[in-house]
């Protein structure tokens, strides 16, 4: 088991290792047995049957939501009771989320995107830097830990559709495509979505992209992004940007807070 845990955590992906914490009468499995869920594999057992399948269905609704504040969640049941087994005893079992590092796109590696993806990485989140200029998708202007991607960000987003846990942000040279991205983008329910702009940019938009009925999580963009410190550079922006992706990452009270006042530069 540990070794295919290892395999998991490597390629990043969310899982929840479910343990028997504790027992009482006639139960399937005892203390400290575990079973490990993803959204398509599960690993090990508790002892299966009803008890089994409710662990798995509670995992996979964990792992179909957003992260929580808390990892951990527990399940107490009754096995004959509550889930009609033979079994006359109760089992009581705590579910871990294991999250991975949290992913950041990056759509636009200008001094921002630059600045933002150096950032961002030191703060702990997973980067993706997508540009379709090759002067700027250039891996040797970025720590190696960074993924940096040559592509047409609307052409990479059709091939890899991002995730509910999954933050992105949009800082590209073009108005049009930054448009286009918050179109693509707004349809899903990502963690973070954000845009470097002024409020008046972001009224423009709002205006235009309201028209269409696609667009569920419009009103989750965050524009102008970030948390206010008065920030000028591409430094400081960066700074000032990362320090929202964590509130968001923590849920502080101040988590999708638009009082910022960045420009596009």
């Amino acid at each position: 088991m540990w070794s295919q845990l290892s395999d998991l955590s490597l390629r990043g992906e969310r899982f929840i290792i479910a343990t028997v914490t504790d027992t009482g009468g006639s139960t399937p499995r005892k203390l400290g047995a575990q079973l490990v869920i993803t959204l398509h594999t599960i690993i090990g057992t508790i002892g299966g049957g009803a008890i089994e399948q409710r662990i798995i269905n509670e995992a996979r609704h964990i792992l179909n939501s957003p992260p929580q504040r808390s990892s951990i969640s527990w399940v107490s049941v009754h096995l004959s009771h509550d889930l009609g087994m033979c079994c006359g005893g109760n089992m009581t079992i705590m579910l871990h989320d294991h999250i991975p590092y949290p992913k950041l796109y990056i759509f636009g590696a200008g001094h921002i995107g630059t600045s933002l993806a150096q950032v961002s990485l030191i703060a702990g989140f997973k980067v993706s830097v997508i540009d379709d200029r090759e002067e700027w998708a250039d891996e040797t202007r970025f720590p190696v830990e960074i993924e940096v991607i040559c592509d047409d960000p609307e052409h990479f987003l059709k091939s890899s559709p991002l995730t509910s846990a999954d933050y992105a942000v949009i800082t590209t040279y073009d108005h049009g495509l930054d448009e286009r991205l918050i179109a693509a983008l707004s349809v899903n329910p990502l963690t973070y979505l954000g845009l470097i702009g002024s409020k008046a940019k972001w009224a423009r938009f709002e205006k235009r992209l309201q028209a269409r009925s696609d667009l569920e999580y419009l009103s989750r963009v965050q524009c102008p992004m970030g948390i206010n410190i008065g920030a000028h550079t591409p430094e400081e922006i960066a700074v000032s940007v990362t320090a929202e992706l964590i509130s968001t990452r923590r849920q502080s009270p101040h988590s999708h807070s638009p009082n910022s006042k960045i420009h596009t530069l």
